[in-house]
């Protein structure tokens, strides 16, 4: 069989040309894509300061371990003052016959596991415990506690001082008004009904509330279990004193109130900030993000649309810049948390976690958080291209409430870290566009 040389050249021709297309098709297909980066700043960022978020401890919406008390002056925030308001309830009845020779010796309450959390701590501190002139109102249509409004104060029962250069104390104690001692312990001398009908016991004791001196200058996180220990002892015999202890829980583990108030007194620069008024960044040049004080970031974030078929998202996030001048003893967050947020400032839900970004040069440091999958649906259903609403704060979460109010919780009712914001946050926007 003889092979046309015609045929055998177009053969290899043929060949070498797929070969050539093969490769220039490869070719094509490496260099068809490339990763373009842009850069916004946000311009329409500031700072706003919550009007309300739990402080109640045992519901379920934050630490429940956990209560702030002391006052602290901030250089660039201004003054915070918390205090602590709870009731006292009895946890049993002691099985001593009181018949016999007992006697009241002390009346104390217990304050566990101190912590210094913030401000100057080189002078003792000093606090005041009082007995409540009344109960906390809770109004049952919108069953909250509203601690903004004075818990009226009755008599001061006693006094507790503080040295905040120990990290941690362990166990430091109120010594209270020896004649109300006498009182309580005659209740149970005397075994009165009340003892074991908690409400009427409410209503008799009413309550008790830690508020630090007005020259304090530390913070302190505490326990939130505080236990009031009635004292007595054989008046025949040198033997040590046993207790009878009183908490604020019930022996059914519920507890009635028990919250903080922080008071806030807004240095000049933020007097202005209000959850539904924000600062603009621009007018100080700085944004603020605290716990205690409800301080926090809103951005509106610019909508920037997938203008061509050849280009798509694949990456969005947010930058923030601290200041790193802490000249004062007040802690920096390690981590922060992006909010979704309504035009008003209302927070929807957590978005994102943001880290200091370890790639960053010293100097230089920046949070990220990544909010891709979030910014892509956005830009894809917001045919309008309405701002971007979200807030910055430290970690948490979001609780909804009495007729869809929603509060943020978590580490900004126990935590007074702050971050002072030194440039205007930024957006940056990773590009595929195909050539």
């Amino acid at each position: 069989m003889r092979i046309s040389p015609l045929l055998i050249v177009t053969f290899f021709s043929l060949y070498a040309c797929e070969n050539e297309i093969s490769e220039i098709g490869k070719r094509f297909e490496d260099n068809t894509r490339f990763v373009e980066v842009k850069r916004f700043e946000i311009e329409e960022s500031s700072t706003i300061r919550l009007d309300s978020f739990p402080t109640s401890v045992g519901q379920g919406v934050v630490n429940d371990t956990v209560m702030v008390i002391g006052k602290t002056e901030d250089q660039t925030t201004g003054t915070m003052t918390s205090s602590a308001y709870f009731e006292v309830l009895p946890s049993s009845i002691p099985s001593v016959d009181f018949s016999e020779s007992y006697v009241y010796d002390s009346l104390t309450l217990v304050v566990r596991s101190a912590r210094t959390i913030a401000g100057d701590t080189t002078a003792m501190q000093l606090f005041h415990l009082y007995r409540l002139k009344e109960i906390p109102y809770f109004n049952e249509q919108w069953p909250y506690f509203n601690n903004v409004d004075s818990v009226p104060l009755g008599d001061h029962v006693g006094s507790m001082q503080m040295f905040p250069q120990k990290d941690h104390l362990l166990n430091t104690y109120f010594k209270l008004d020896d004649e109300w001692g006498r009182e309580i312990y005659s209740l149970f001398a005397r075994r009165e009904d009340m003892l074991t009908d908690v409400w009427t016991f409410l209503d008799f004791f009413k309550g008790l509330a830690i508020v630090p001196d007005e020259d304090n200058s530390v913070l302190f996180s505490v326990n939130s279990r505080f236990e009031l220990r009635c004292y007595y002892h054989l008046s025949s015999q040198g033997d040590v004193p046993q207790y009878i202890a009183l908490g604020n829980k019930s022996n059914t583990g519920i507890a009635f109130f028990s919250f903080s108030r922080h008071k806030h007194e807004p240095a000049p620069d933020l007097k202005d900030a209000t959850e539904r008024s924000p600062l603009p960044f621009v007018i100080h040049n700085y944004g603020v993000i605290q716990g205690l004080n409800g301080y926090m970031m809103k951005l509106e974030v610019p909508y920037i649309q997938e203008y061509s078929r050849y280009r798509t998202i694949v990456k969005a996030q947010i930058a923030i810049k601290p200041r790193l001048e802490n000249f004062e003893n007040i802690p920096e967050p390690t981590r922060l948390y992006i909010y979704e947020c309504d035009e008003l400032g209302t927070p929807q839900r957590v978005l994102s976690e943001g880290y200091s970004d370890p790639t960053t040069l010293m100097g230089n440091e920046r949070f990220i958080f990544d909010i891709t999958d979030f910014y892509k649906n956005r830009v894809q259903k917001n045919p309008d291209a309405r701002p971007i609403n979200l807030l910055i704060g430290l970690p948490g979460f979001v609780i909804s409430g009495i007729d869809q109010v929603r509060f943020i919780g978590g580490n900004v009712n126990t935590s007074f870290e702050r971050m002072i914001v030194r440039e205007i946050p930024e957006l940056y926007i990773h590009y595929i566009q195909f050539k």
